[in-house]
């Protein structure tokens, strides 16, 4: 009887974190492709590198004031009031937005937001459940971001198409839903579902307050680095060969807009049913290493497909291979790795891994793409970015690997702890 109560009660949980993940990425989707479309209005997507430069450089300069707040706050009112704090920088944008400046920091602005609530989201998330727990449950909370995706994607597209609203407009729906994402967070603090479940360990070698070489000395966390840096390499090289379809076949920005959104949305609906069916099994038989694998070996695969067959199908194709499963499998096996950290190195350790490493390392693909495009006109063609990409992926896998000897025996230390 305990036994099925503890289930009962890890699933609701679980419902709720679910709920509270779709709001979350329900309220991003109104404004990324806003976002996109926005900037393409000014600009050519073979300029996007500069505005990813840009993003990272602003999240380095706000990251030690953050490192700060995640030291001195507690972890469930930083997340209430950044939520806040985004929202009433969306209502300001609202009456700035208009010209190529506003839309350039617009689209930074969204940037940062999407990394800064999705990343705290999941580190709350990640201290409420066990490594056994989170097998189990994380694929499905995971499929709440999804379905706040996919209905997001189509929620934007329907207020353009046909509640007559404007791009700029989607700002105040978005403001609205991470007001409301505030509220409902604060909730599930209050209610217990956030609690942090023991066991947990500080990671072997690190002492209790770590310094930055201590950080760079840690195996474990270098290498969780090293898979991050691959994928954030990466991941520009598909957005800019997906993008240079995207605007040559879309020149309108309404249209452009509709488009983005509906594609966002089949990019979650696959995601999703990714999240549902196969996630869930690999896990169980595989674990965390089993489900890292499957974002490099599939990127890979349509990445050659793309080289042979460039346009916008195959490179529709390739973007959902990668943000497909970044949003579904890898994620929830990604956060894997976290679980049997301590909660207050995890708020840390994602601060800079997650937040800051995930923009820092997308300016080395970023830069690949300006020196080989704009500055030396080297690769004419987006085509030719997938002899990058292909053996990114290949390295990518060989990291995973390494990653398995050292997540066994931090898994092994977390089951001793909760027997104790």
């Amino acid at each position: 009887m305990p036994m099925k109560t503890e289930s009962r009660t890890r699933g609701l949980r679980a419902l709720a974190l679910f709920a509270d993940f779709l709001l979350v990425i329900l309220a991003y989707y109104q404004i990324k492709p806003a976002s996109r479309s926005l900037y393409l209005e000014h600009f050519s997507a073979a300029q996007l590198p500069y505005v990813w430069v840009l993003s990272a450089l602003v999240l380095g300069a706000l990251m030690p004031a953050y490192a700060k707040l995640v030291s001195r706050v507690s972890r469930p009112r930083l997340v209430v009031g950044t939520c806040l704090g985004f929202a009433l920088l969306l209502l300001v944008f609202r009456l700035w937005i208009g010209g190529p400046v506003a839309a350039v920091c617009f689209y930074v602005f969204v940037d940062i937001l999407s990394v800064a609530l999705v990343e705290q989201f999941w580190s709350l998330t990640n201290a409420a459940f066990p490594t056994r727990q989170g097998r189990r449950w994380f694929g499905a909370i995971g499929a709440g971001g999804l379905v706040g995706g996919m209905t997001g994607g189509w929620l934007a597209q329907a207020l353009l198409t046909q509640a007559g609203l404007s791009t700029v407009d989607l700002l105040f729906v978005s403001a609205a839903l991470i007001v409301l994402v505030a509220a409902f967070s604060a909730v599930l603090v209050r209610s217990g579902v956030l609690a942090e479940q023991p066991g947990a360990s500080a990671l072997p070698g690190l002492p209790e307050r770590p310094a930055l070489r201590d950080w760079l000395g840690n195996r474990y966390l270098l290498t969780i680095t090293a898979v991050l840096l691959l994928a954030q390499v990466v991941e520009p090289i598909v957005e800019y060969q997906f993008m240079h379809y995207v605007q040559h076949e879309f020149p309108e920005r309404e249209t452009r807009t509709a488009y983005l959104s509906g594609f966002l949305s089949l990019l979650n609906a696959v995601a999703l049913g990714v999240n549902l069916v196969v996630t869930p099994l690999v896990l169980r038989a595989l674990g965390a290493i089993g489900g890292l694998l499957a974002q490099p070996l599939t990127l890979g695969l349509f990445s050659f497909l793309y080289l042979l067959q460039p346009g916008l199908n195959s490179g529709a194709a390739m973007k959902i291979s990668d943000r497909g499963l970044s949003y579904s499998l890898n994620r929830a096996a990604k956060e894997l790795l976290y679980v049997p950290v301590a909660p207050d190195l995890i708020f840390k350790l994602k601060a800079w891994i997650d937040m800051f490493g995930y923009r820092a390392f997308k300016v080395l693909g970023a830069s690949a793409i300006l020196l080989l495009t704009e500055w030396t006109h080297w690769l004419v063609a987006p085509a030719a970015y997938s002899y990058f990409t292909i053996p990114a992926a290949l390295l990518w896998i060989a990291l995973v690997l390494s990653l398995a000897r050292p997540y066994r025996a931090l898994t092994a230390q977390e089951a001793q702890n909760r027997e104790r």
